[in-house]
């Protein structure tokens, strides 16, 4: 039953000045930078970001996670971290905040495809010296922590190895 608005980038929390409580939202509405116009919605219950992350915002890319500036980004183009920075204007926690860049898995360094489905059939990650350097199953074994790792090996690169696609 929820309306879907397009064309309308958030650009601020609203906030309840007698408790710090999230109350709404203001945008910018319209297609072009000079019809743009302000509105605030006002929250019935809560206000949810849903933005996506910043995999595409280099400068944030530098200050939460410098060792993975230098990935293939993989996620969409609108990925600049808006909603993340309203959020940090209010105080939000930031544990963590450096896995938030793994839209950059592993990718075919011809091909830019992504590679980390391998993962799942049993493959392993090397790195430039031949040595395994992350437990794939282990409980951190999410695509966020295993790029991180990745990212992390002499030069950036790092090679997954299967013997089988299914």
């Amino acid at each position: 039953g929820a309306e879907i608005l397009f064309r309308h980038r958030a650009t601020r929390l609203i906030q309840d000045p007698s408790n710090g409580r999230v109350v709404g939202v203001e945008v910018e509405a319209g297609d072009k930078k000079s019809d743009l116009r302000k509105l605030n919605f006002k929250a019935t219950k809560g206000v949810i970001i849903g933005s996506g992350g910043y995999g595409r915002n280099k400068e944030m890319i530098r200050e939460w996670a410098p060792h993975m500036v230098t990935c293939v980004p993989k996620m969409p183009i609108s990925h600049m971290g808006d909603g993340l920075k309203m959020a940090l204007q209010l105080g939000a926690a930031t544990k963590d905040i450096g896995v938030a860049t793994a839209g950059s898995w592993p990718v075919c360094v011809e091909t830019h495809s992504r590679c980390i489905w391998a993962l799942d059939w049993g493959g392993i990650m090397i790195n430039a010296d031949g040595k395994r350097f992350f437990k794939e199953s282990s409980d951190e074994g999410c695509y966020g922590r295993m790029t991180e790792a990745g990212m992390r090996q002499p030069g950036g690169v790092y090679w997954v190895v299967f013997d089988h696609w299914v």
